[in-house]
């Protein structure tokens, strides 16, 4: 999707974003606004970045369950 589709499309959060994009900016602005969506109480703790992720990481990180969040 493009960038100025996201924010709409934020309103119904899905698993999993792939950001990707020359512009820095946007992609790091995009990341902000999902974030903001996923309206997290503990974000140190309910946050998980993988650089460069194997099937098998991507799959054990979106099987864990939240703590203190819904």
């Amino acid at each position: 999707m493009k960038f100025v589709e996201l924010k709409k499309s934020l309103s119904t959060l899905q698993r999993a974003y792939v950001i990707s994009g020359d512009d820095r900016f946007l992609c790091y602005n995009a990341l902000e606004q999902i974030e903001k969506a996923c309206n997290l109480t503990l974000a140190d703790m309910n946050k998980v970045v993988l650089t460069n992720p194997s099937a098998d990481d991507i799959i054990t990180s979106a099987n864990m369950y939240p703590c203190g969040d819904a």
